[in-house]
């Protein structure tokens, strides 16, 4: 048991060294022309876009190994040790979902004085490239970064929509898309109408806000009893087999059999809470 231990830990050490080390210029040098897959899309939108996908999956294998371990030296039961343990590796993933979701609220509270922001600038006479440049510096502090970027590519190319692109991929907010395909348009057909527009558009977000912060504040506990309804019965499957006769039990064909249909029925469940409980977008990342 010892020999295996140390084996898990090696295998884990040199997962989060391979993905520490993994180089990521061949990423970087093509995150804007190809369109980020699941993982790296969470990463983004939780603000930690120079993380690479690998460390969230070799973070979570080591997870599995360690907790799959640990159960198993309580229980002694292969089943219920893989079961906890494929549980319990999804961890990461949670983390980030709740991460970005606390970000995603942060971020959704600062574009109607983002959009306010441009309107003054468009009144003092300033060209769109300028107003963005100086979000950059005197923006939200939370979106500063952003636009530093979006003045880094602009400049490097003179592009405004190559500019506006990097930045609606950074961004990855439904908000931002639409003030961005605001901006792209008026920038590519022109007008005069655009600061109508925006206060049209700054308004719309507010209002939005306000009905889905009461929607979320009315369905968050019934969300939070859902998960914990879910994953109680395995905590106390995990005591109750720390007995001998309860381990034995579980370890037959039949208990393997009920540990399965739990597993379902726990999926399942879990599964329909977040299609039911989940709002709409209010807009797609492209």
């Amino acid at each position: 048991m010892g020999a295996a231990l140390g084996m898990m830990l090696g295998l884990g050490l040199a997962l989060i060294w391979w993905a520490v080390a993994e180089p990521h210029s061949a990423f970087a040098s093509h995150r804007k022309t190809e369109p980020p897959d699941r993982t790296r899309s969470l990463l983004i939108a939780a603000g930690l876009p120079e993380t690479s996908p690998s460390a969230v999956w070799s973070s979570s294998l080591v997870i599995w190994l360690m907790v799959m371990l640990l159960v198993y030296l309580l229980t002694k039961t292969a089943s219920i040790s893989l079961i906890i343990a494929s549980g319990a590796a999804s961890l990461p993933w949670y983390l980030l979902q709740s991460r970005a979701k606390k970000r995603k609220k942060q971020l959704a509270q600062l574009w109607p004085d983002v959009i306010d922001d441009i309107v003054a600038g468009i009144r003092a006479g300033m060209s769109l490239p300028e107003i963005l440049i100086q979000l950059g510096e005197s923006g939200p502090e939370q979106l500063r970064a952003d636009f530093t970027v979006f003045a880094a590519e602009f400049r490097a190319n003179g592009r405004m929509s190559t500019a506006l692109d990097a930045l609606k991929w950074r961004l990855n907010n439904p908000d931002a898309t639409r003030l961005i395909e605001v901006l792209r348009l008026s920038r590519e057909v022109g007008g005069t109408d655009l600061g109508s527009l925006l206060r049209e558009l700054s308004a719309m977000i507010r209002a939005d806000l306000r009905t889905r912060g009461e929607i979320e504040a009315r369905q968050s506990w019934t969300t939070n009893a859902a998960r914990l309804a879910v994953v109680s019965p395995w905590i106390v499957l995990v005591m109750i087999s720390t007995r001998t006769n309860a381990a034995e039990a579980y370890a037959t064909t039949q208990g393997t059999m009920v540990l399965l249909s739990g597993l379902l029925v726990s999926g399942i469940a879990y599964w329909l809470m977040l299609k039911l409980g989940r709002l709409s977008e209010r807009g797609d990342h492209a």
